[in-house]
C-alpha cells in the first residue's frame, strides 16, 4: 500500500525551521524513507531520511521563507512504493525550535 501524508500537505504553513513529519502506518512496511525538495518534484534535495521504523520523522532546520515537498517512500521485502508528493511552506518568522512554547516553564519554578 502507498503510504498516506497526513502533515503537512496542501501548502500548509509551518512556524517551525524542523518541521515534523507524519505520514500513516502502511501495514507490512519495514523501513520509511523520507526526502524533502525546495520548491517542486525536481528541486534541490533539503533533507532525507532512511531506514526509519516509525511513520514520523522531523526535518533539518529548513531555510524559512521558502515552499518545499515531500514524499514517502514505504519498504518491505517486496520492493517499495511510494507516497504522492505533499507541500508545505515554512513561515518567514519561524523559529528554529521545535514548540519554543512548551520548553519555556520548565526551568521557571522557583523553591
Amino acid at each position: 500500500a502507498k503510504p498516506v501524508l497526513l502533515y503537512p500537505i496542501g501548502g500548509a504553513l509551518v512556524n517551525v525551521r524542523a518541521v515534523p513529519l507524519d505520514w500513516a502506518d502502511t501495514t507490512c512496511t519495514q523501513t520509511y524513507n523520507v526526502l524533502v525538495k525546495l520548491g517542486k518534484k525536481t528541486g534541490k534535495q533539503a533533507d532525507k531520511k532512511t531506514g526509519l521504523t516509525n511513520s514520523q520523522a522531523t526535518t533539518k532546520a529548513l531555510p524559512k521563507g521558502k515552499t518545499y515537498v515531500w514524499q514517502v517512500t514505504a519498504c518491505n521485502g517486496f520492493g517499495c512504493t511510494k507516497s504522492v508528493w505533499g507541500k508545505f511552506k515554512v513561515s518567514s518568522g519561524a523559529t528554529a525550535l521545535l514548540e519554543p512554547s512548551s520548553r519555556q516553564s520548565v526551568f521557571t519554578f522557583s523553591r
